[in-house]
């Protein structure tokens, strides 16, 4: 096989793993990608939203534009916290022995403590929540995932229904592991406009 034919390999590997990677808009700062008909029903669109990494290693407030959300996919994202997770952090949920600590109860992140806020571009909030990363409840990351996922509350599932609003994610308690990076993204499945 030559270079050339096992880059082109890796490229279209790397694509169907990564899922969406059709990029349709960039709303201020936040990425909105098309995901490929492969991976929902026909008729349906799929589309994901992405927001820049927040680091979690200090206190801080960090600022995201949305503008112009396409009216189609306004009130539709179903969002969650984001992060990877070293080979370290794995957790084998059957590990709740004694005398085996649960890794969980050591890894970096669970004291972390962010609060994410949406809010119109009057000023007025629309949606807040605090989250304490380790008490908040959050997929397990498997070996070949490798990532962990908050979902946000299912009571409030649409955080607003404006096209344009500003993100603040929060980090009010940092993780102890310095190089940790969380990020909002979100799915939204719509009939294809």
């Amino acid at each position: 096989m030559t270079n050339i034919s096992l880059i082109g390999l890796c490229v279209l590997g790397a694509c169907f793993a990564t899922g969406c990677q059709s990029f349709v808009v960039q709303s201020g700062d936040a990425k909105i990608y098309k995901c490929w008909e492969l991976m929902h029903e026909t008729g349906m669109g799929l589309y994901r939203i992405k927001f820049p990494a927040v680091s979690l290693s200090e206190v801080s407030t960090n600022a995201f534009k949305v503008r112009n959300l396409p009216g189609f996919l306004v009130g539709h994202f179903d969002y969650f916290l984001w992060m990877n997770a070293p080979s370290v952090d794995l957790v084998y949920e059957g590990s709740i022995d004694p005398k085996k600590p649960n890794i969980e109860t050591r890894v970096p992140w669970k004291d972390a403590i962010l609060s994410l806020t949406f809010r119109n571009l009057d000023g007025s909030n629309s949606y807040t929540q605090r989250i304490p990363l380790g008490l908040s409840p959050h997929g397990l990351p498997k070996q070949e995932s490798r990532h962990i996922e908050w979902a946000l509350t299912s009571a409030h599932p649409t955080p607003t229904l404006d096209r344009s609003f500003d993100l603040l994610i929060v980090v009010e308690k940092p993780s102890l592991r310095k190089r940790d990076r969380i990020s909002l993204q979100a799915f939204a499945r719509v009939h294809n406009p």
